[in-house]
């Protein structure tokens, strides 16, 4: 999504933007998120290819911190599985997702828990930094 359609976004109900959203990929939905954090942090008079970096890196940020949520909700021993699937298999990316789903994780309320700490995280980061 890029700034325009992002500015539009803003305007939405809640119905209309999570129908929006329920239409786009992983990527696209964590873009939006970024440029969210980007606006809230009153981040906005960035040049083109500056913008697209920051929100890259924070996607990049937003992925590793949710794959950390949900492998946290796993076990010791099904994360030794998990290795095994990772290590042994040519189509890891779909068996990981399945081992997941298979282990219980409830993947989308601790993407939502993971995005909401993200969130607060970065927000605050130069309260604490100054304090």
């Amino acid at each position: 999504m890029d700034n325009s359609n992002f500015q539009q976004a803003a305007t939405m109900s809640d119905a209309e933007l999570e129908a929006t959203l329920k239409n786009m990929s992983n990527e696209e939905v964590l873009e939006v998120v970024a440029r969210a954090l980007l606006n809230e942090k009153g981040i906005t008079d960035l040049d083109e290819e500056t913008e697209k970096d920051m929100v890259q890196d924070l996607v990049e940020r937003e992925t590793e911190f949710i794959n950390r949520a949900v492998f946290e909700k796993l076990t010791a021993e099904q994360l030794d599985e998990l290795d095994k699937i990772i290590d042994e298999s040519d189509d890891a990316e779909a068996k990981v997702q399945q081992f997941i789903a298979d282990a219980g994780v409830d993947v989308e309320a601790t993407t939502t828990e993971a995005l909401g700490k993200f969130r607060e995280i970065y927000l605050n980061a130069n309260e604490t930094a100054e304090e």
